[in-house]
């Protein structure tokens, strides 16, 4: 799901290593274009990477929702291939978000198959260490203040990425063993016949 990385810092495996860090991910969807992008810093906002990700599945299914989901699963997905690959201890992180449902789900762990996000969602819990706590972040404050506090100030970088990367959905499906289409489209939840 990683479509795009940008390593800022070159010193940031040490960074995973040593300090608590910050996950700042956003989604968007506009029309028919969607996307994501996150921001991994430290508490003193060190930038060690950023990143940006097309949404997958129809267009159709495509929502704020869905797109945060997919944001903040390839953000997370960063830091859990880079643990995996450099033998790391998941570090410390406080992941932020403004899309209050989707912080809300994912805290809850519960997980409807008839989430229209249930696959991505999944996948977020599954690449979560217990080291990674959720927070809601109002969005777009920078619309109302130039004075921004840490969370905030993340969130207007991880936007500017997002609107900068969007695009029309990729009809790929990661993790699948069978993708269900009916009519033409994508179904990207559990299906039960009536």
């Amino acid at each position: 799901m990683l479509h795009h990385v940008n390593i800022i810092d070159s010193n940031y495996i040490e960074h995973m290593r040593t300090k608590p860090l910050i996950l700042c991910s956003d989604g968007s969807v506009h029309k028919d274009t969607s996307g994501g992008g996150w921001i991994l810093a430290t508490e003193n906002l060190d930038i060690l990477a950023t990143g940006s990700n097309k949404d997958t599945g129809h267009p159709r299914y495509q929502n704020s929702y869905r797109s945060e989901a997919q944001a903040h699963l390839a953000g997370v997905s960063f830091i859990y291939e880079t643990c995996k690959f450099f033998r790391l201890q998941p570090p410390k992180t406080k992941t932020i978000c403004d899309n209050e449902g989707l912080i809300k789900k994912i805290i809850s762990e519960n997980i409807s198959s008839s989430d229209i996000a249930s696959d991505i969602l999944q996948d977020i819990l599954d690449k979560t260490p217990e080291s990674m706590s959720y927070h809601h972040v109002k969005g777009h404050q920078d619309k109302d203040s130039t004075i921004l506090n840490n969370d905030a100030y993340l969130n207007v970088i991880a936007d500017n990425i997002t609107r900068n990367n969007t695009g029309k959905p990729l009809q790929i499906h990661s993790n699948k063993q069978v993708a269900v289409y009916v009519d033409g489209n994508y179904i990207p939840q559990r299906i039960t016949q009536h």
